[in-house]
């Protein structure tokens, strides 16, 4: 099968893109990499009159961090986020979970943003940023809008974004464990001794400082244990509210979930 005829626009912002949109309405497609979009138009499932190129777009084409948020442009591939140097650090989960997406030659072409629009129920995507409780802005000529996860996934292949928006970016919060202050305490203690020791060199000083920074790292250890365990009871119990919503919305299957759990007990 081949695509009906069609008008392409390779759009250099995102004004040319959303005012593509606001004159031709739902006679017009975007396209960023288009491993759904185009087996679709093949298909004549879908038929555009217009298909809007935003590869060329530089704004789209940036993983930014504002805040305390990762934002990931409408372009960025999904390899090009799994290779970012800082994703395992601010978003483990999908470190964890972008290399089950697709295929390597997919995800060179695929985007993380039209993962989101497309909301196909066997993608990782959608399911990791609705339990990151991640945002999705989106922009027409009438103004910018911002939808939390929860807002913008409606359904199985459904959202919330109208026929003259275009997704710009996906904004997701960081997962980086903070230090309590009885962490910081047992940090104290375990350099403190040393430094005495360091200071006065009476061995009965010597003991009490080997003594001390013992029981430090052994409350270190436990402590450590511990955060692990209610950090994965907290991450299972969000996984497990969300596969219940899910699956009763039909939006999401057991493999992606099965997917997710198995890395969630390797982490």
């Amino acid at each position: 099968m081949k695509p009906k005829a069609f008008e392409y626009l390779r759009a250099k912002s995102i004004k040319e893109v959303v005012d593509a949109l606001a004159q031709h309405g739902d006679d017009a497609r975007v396209i960023a990499g288009g491993q759904s979009l185009v087996p679709m138009m093949n298909f004549r499932i879908a038929a555009p009159a217009l298909l809007i190129d935003i590869r060329h777009v530089p704004e789209l084409n940036e993983i930014r961090i504002n805040g305390d948020f990762v934002e990931v442009g409408a372009a960025v591939t999904q390899n090009r986020l799994l290779a970012w140097a800082e994703l395992q650090a601010r978003l483990p989960l999908l470190a964890a979970s972008m290399p089950w997406v697709g295929h390597f030659q997919t995800r060179n072409r695929g985007t993380v943003c039209g993962s989101l629009a497309h909301a196909d129920p066997s993608s990782e995507i959608p399911l990791s940023l609705a339990m990151l409780e991640g945002e999705v802005v989106l922009a027409s000529s009438r103004g910018t809008r911002t939808l939390k996860a929860s807002e913008f996934q409606l359904g199985m292949l459904t959202t919330a974004k109208e026929g003259d928006e275009l997704i710009v970016a996906a904004p997701s919060p960081f997962m980086v464990a903070r230090r309590s202050p009885s962490a910081k305490l047992r940090a104290a203690m375990v350099t403190l001794p040393w430094s005495l020791s360091a200071r006065w060199k009476h061995p009965a000083t010597k003991f009490f400082s080997a003594l001390v920074a013992l029981l430090a790292a052994l409350s270190c250890i436990a402590s450590t244990r511990v955060h692990l365990s209610l950090t994965r009871s907290k991450a299972f119990c969000r996984l497990s509210t969300l596969m219940t919503t899910s699956m009763r919305m039909q939006i999401c299957d057991r493999t992606s979930c099965a997917v997710l759990r198995q890395r969630l007990l390797r982490s």
